[in-house]
């Protein structure tokens, strides 16, 4: 759906990731502003923050989110196995996470969306909007 770049914030100074949006199909475009939307609406510890979203000078769309230091899940599960204390945190983590989200009506189930950073755990959004309980037609 698109490219992500590990960008600065003009603004605060801060890292951020941005998902370009690689062409604009009708469909694509509603689901990628769907998506938006939503993660504007979701502050949550637990799920990566939102910071902006907009079009290029080019005419793509675009979605800033915070940027997360750190391995996926799966790179880590790859390096070594959890702890059980490990697994238990995670799960507590992801499933409030998820909570949080499935009040907008969402989920989200790839292990390398989880992301562990700063002693903590994260859910990171990418393509949020393919866990829409009413999904925009295809």
């Amino acid at each position: 759906m698109g490219e992500v770049f590990r960008a600065r914030d003009r603004v605060s100074g801060e890292l951020v990731a941005v998902k370009v949006m690689a062409e604009r199909r009708e469909h694509r475009t509603a689901r990628f502003a769907r998506e938006n939307e939503l993660l504007a609406e979701l502050p949550h510890p637990g799920i990566v923050r939102y910071v902006a979203h907009g079009e290029t000078a080019s005419g793509k769309l675009f979605l800033a989110m915070e940027w997360l230091d750190g391995e996926d899940l799966e790179a880590r599960l790859e390096r070594e196995p959890l702890t059980t204390g490990e697994a238990v945190t995670l799960a507590t983590r992801v499933a409030e996470a998820l909570g949080a989200a499935g009040t907008l009506g969402l989920w989200r189930n790839k292990r390398n969306r989880v992301f562990q950073w700063r002693s903590s755990i994260a859910c990171r959004k990418r393509g949020v909007g393919d866990g829409l309980r009413n999904p925009t037609k295809r």
